[in-house]
């Protein structure tokens, strides 16, 4: 229940006098809000709390000096979080209502929608329910990737189409492609870049004229008892996909497809066998 709030808490900044930079959670566009410290060594040791960004006597960005720590993608969310001119203290606000104020009643909800049900699956399914218990007893998965595999059929990814529904100035655009908003569906299935990663890996699968639902995707491989291999690649792809795509978002690194597909290949060899040796037991 502890990590249910504090992943739902946000701060609103007025002065930046009680906001640590590093520490505390106060870039809405940022996923888990929070800034990744960056290797400045002794150079910026002063710079401790949000005010410390600010042009000094004012309460306005000092843009030579972000310009000299972050990236262009942290710069913009930086200057995206709304500075009010009158005096405010800064406020920590509960992104689970819409007042901001922590309620029970809103904690229960959030409790409450983490709960495994049907509905929490696409609509578009041809399952009453989705096998939870099937994902959970496949072997040869890396458990982080049965979470991740969780979390994003509950739709429970850091998404930025997710965090705008919070805060409105957000960039929703999708890291890879810049030409459609961030979906899960579409970072990790409809982009072009995702689909030329599905195109060119081991399973070859094509999505640009019919591209399915991931639940879909997901439970069409678990369902396919007589090769469960598919599904094991599929998902490690998926996990890949989204590292690669927080890559850009936290370290403006730019991976290639060849390099998403070795990081599967390595993936899915730690934890069952080389997919080469899969692909070709499914060839004879």
């Amino acid at each position: 229940m502890r990590d249910h709030i504090k992943d739902n808490l946000l701060w609103s900044i007025g002065d930046g006098e009680h906001v640590r930079i590093w520490v505390d959670p106060w870039v809405p566009s940022i996923p888990g809000f929070k800034l990744i410290p960056p290797d400045i060594g002794n150079q910026h040791s002063n710079l401790v709390w949000v005010k410390d960004l600010f042009r000094p006597g004012t309460k306005e960005w000092n843009i030579e000096l972000l310009n000299g720590i972050f990236s262009e993608f942290e710069i913009r969310a930086i200057k995206d979080v709304h500075i009010p001119v009158a005096p405010r203290g800064d406020k920590l606000l509960w992104i689970e209502n819409r007042t901001g104020q922590f309620t029970t009643k809103s904690l229960y909800s959030l409790l409450h929608s983490s709960i495994p049900s049907s509905s929490d699956v696409s609509i578009n399914t041809n399952v009453d329910s989705f096998p939870w218990k099937k994902l959970r007893s496949v072997k040869g998965v890396s458990p982080r990737i049965i979470i991740f595999i969780w979390r994003l059929l509950h739709n429970g990814l850091a998404i930025r189409a997710n965090t705008r529904k919070f805060v409105s100035s957000i960039i929703t655009e999708c890291p890879f492609c810049d030409n459609a908003e961030e979906t899960i569906d579409h970072i990790l299935l409809h982009c072009p870049f995702s689909q030329a990663i599905w195109f060119a890996s081991p399973l070859e699968l094509r999505f640009e004229y019919h591209p399915p639902s991931l639940s879909n995707l997901i439970v069409g491989w678990l369902n396919d008892n007589d090769n469960l291999q598919i599904f094991r690649i599929g998902v490690s792809i998926l996990w890949c996909i989204w590292k690669a795509r927080n890559k850009i978002i936290f370290y403006s690194v730019h991976l290639e497809i060849h390099q998403i597909l070795n990081a599967t290949t390595n993936l899915h060899s730690d934890y069952f066998e080389p997919i080469s040796e899969v692909m070709n037991q499914q060839n004879t």
